[in-house]
């Protein structure tokens, strides 16, 4: 298995700066940023990917995928159409491009129910895995919740049993996850158990803790906010060498991607780094 990050974090560094650091740094993978706005993919200029992972390559890393997490069975049909437009570009820019995976959210419509938004993510969902098996391509949804100002989900693949109902339903082997154990955390799911289960659907993992702040949450309950946060692994509450046991024992063998959204380990490009070494010094003790 390949430790690496996803690109967002240095957001604000031109790539090939990134790419020299992170080589330096000793990551392995790299989860490439790509946002219409990021300055880390430019699909205007078709040899700019494969131009990334060449450079990356040379440093002795791999590009693991693209990373692009929009609503995309928004409500509203004029961005859900602008969100899977780009999806379907990246798609085919991946395949040009001999990058394996693009990485994504499913989405929610907040005006349908569960059973009718799984009716939409086949719909929606079933062109692009027959475009990316066209690319030689496999989508991995991302699971995190993305909770609107009413703590509602905006993203259905938010827990194992969701994710069993929305592969039966779209009977696509290249649409899997990208498993964060983090999201699970505040969930009261266990990060090992649903590794066990989906190894075998997991595309990619993205590595990020949770931290619980037992006192906040004395005060205030589940039902509150800001009794959890994001943090590095290594800051948080995951057991990580029993959740890497899981994924290993199940037979996976990809990349895994530091996800930094640390409000510790934020701020300035130097702490970002740091935070972001500290944790691969320690998840390297962690794998075995």
């Amino acid at each position: 298995m390949k430790i690496g990050f996803y690109t967002a974090a240095l957001g604000e560094l031109e790539i090939d700066k990134a790419i020299e650091w992170a080589g330096q740094a000793g990551f392995k993978s790299l989860e490439i940023s790509a946002w219409p706005e990021s300055k880390h993919i430019n699909l205007s200029k078709p040899s700019s990917l494969e131009e990334v992972r060449r450079r990356a390559e040379a440093r002795g890393m791999t590009v693991s995928s693209l990373g692009y997490y929009p609503n995309n069975l928004d409500a509203d049909r004029v961005k859900r159409a602008r969100h899977i437009s780009h999806l379907r570009d990246l798609i085919v820019a991946a395949g040009k491009s001999a990058i394996g995976i693009v990485s994504t959210f499913a989405g929610a419509n907040l005006q349908l129910d569960f059973d009718e938004n799984i009716h939409e993510f086949v719909e929606v969902f079933g062109p692009i895995a027959d475009l990316a098996k066209e690319h030689n391509v496999r989508i991995a949804i991302e699971n995190c919740p993305m909770l609107d100002v009413r703590s509602t989900p905006t993203n259905i693949a938010y827990s194992p049993q969701n994710w069993s109902i929305m592969f039966k339903e779209l009977g696509a082997s290249n649409v899997g996850l990208e498993l964060d154990p983090s999201h699970l955390v505040w969930q009261f799911i266990d990060p090992a158990h649903a590794a066990s289960k989906f190894s075998q659907r997991a595309f990619i993992v993205h590595l990020k803790d949770t931290e619980i702040l037992r006192e906040r949450l004395n005060d205030i309950g589940i039902m509150g906010r800001g009794w959890w946060r994001y943090r590095l692994p290594g800051f948080g509450q995951i057991d990580w060498p029993r959740f890497f046991k899981s994924l290993t024992d199940g037979g996976f063998d990809g990349c895994m991607n530091i996800e930094h959204e640390d409000p510790v380990w934020s701020g300035t490009e130097e702490k970002i780094k740091e935070g972001l070494a500290k944790s691969l010094a320690y998840l390297k003790r962690c794998v075995r």
